[in-house]
């Protein structure tokens, strides 16, 4: 495969990327969400922590909500992590809201469980002044796929 062709390639997933973010913005997946609280018709919210990652596993298994296991981790310098059973759509509720206490927040996933690769590519440019970003994108996902 020659360059211009992988190239083209490149240009045309990356148009269908923006395509499809435009069209999300335009119309939400979900509509605005509110907790709870504020709405006693909005469906019951699930915000639960644990400090075992095996108790944060078993209490979603017996909710009825579609949940999901992140790990927070503290800034204090010890490591610690507390587990945090919710929906997606909760989460980014209060990630939004509170970004900095939430930034070291990830999801778990079970091990068993069906997932998706996904490359976070990331380098740093003063030490890397001839790299050519999108070649690099590009070499990667022809040697991937």
């Amino acid at each position: 495969m020659s360059i211009g062709s992988t190239k083209r390639k490149w240009e045309e997933k990356l148009k269908n990327v923006e395509e499809l973010a435009s069209c999300y913005k335009r119309r939400p997946l979900c509509s605005s969400y509110k907790p709870k609280l504020s709405n006693p018709l909005q469906p019951s919210s699930v915000w639960k922590l644990f400090y075992r990652q095996t108790h944060a596993f078993n209490f979603a298994k017996t909710c009825k909500e579609d949940v999901h296991v992140f790990a927070l981790e503290k800034c204090d310098g010890n490591n610690q992590r507390l587990y945090l059973v919710t929906t997606y759509t909760e989460l980014w509720f209060y990630y939004c809201k509170h970004e900095t206490k939430l930034k070291h927040c990830y999801e778990i996933i079970p091990e068993t469980a069906v997932c998706k690769l996904y490359f976070d590519l990331e380098f740093y440019k003063p030490t890397n002044q001839g790299a050519i970003a999108n070649q690099m994108v590009a070499d990667l996902i022809k040697v991937t796929f």
